[in-house]
């Protein structure tokens, strides 16, 4: 996958996350939805876009497992690892935050496998 380019055609018609869930009204965007681009030729850096900001997901295979830095806000943490789902079957293993701000370790508790957060102390508890 080239710099920059979307997830592959089937996984970019399913990353609109919010759309596979609760029905929507007319015109209306899907919410908590999230587009996901690779950033690394061996696709193993991912940004996730939308949602107030930007998350990344570094799949580590020698340790399987996910990296991901930032889970927005509250609400958006099961949309994020949802979309990771959609390019690697390892699960999330480790959360880092960039700050405490909410936008940034909202979804923290959210993240169903997580098993390290890397956060300053002040950051939304899980």
């Amino acid at each position: 996958m080239r710099w920059g380019t979307a997830v592959g055609p089937s996984a970019g018609a399913l990353v609109l996350l919010g759309a596979l869930g609760a029905p929507q009204a007319a015109g209306q965007p899907a919410a908590n939805a999230v587009r996901v681009h690779s950033l690394s030729p061996g696709d193993t850096v991912y940004v996730l876009l939308d949602g107030g900001g930007h998350s990344l997901a570094v799949v580590d295979e020698d340790r399987g497992g996910v990296v991901l830095v930032d889970t927005k806000s509250a609400g958006w943490g099961r949309t994020i690892a949802d979309a990771v789902s959609l390019v690697t079957e390892l699960p999330v293993t480790t959360i880092i935050n960039t700050h405490a701000h909410g936008d940034n370790a909202g979804g923290n508790g959210e993240v169903p496998s997580t098993t390290r957060i890397n956060a300053h102390e002040t950051a939304p508890a899980r």
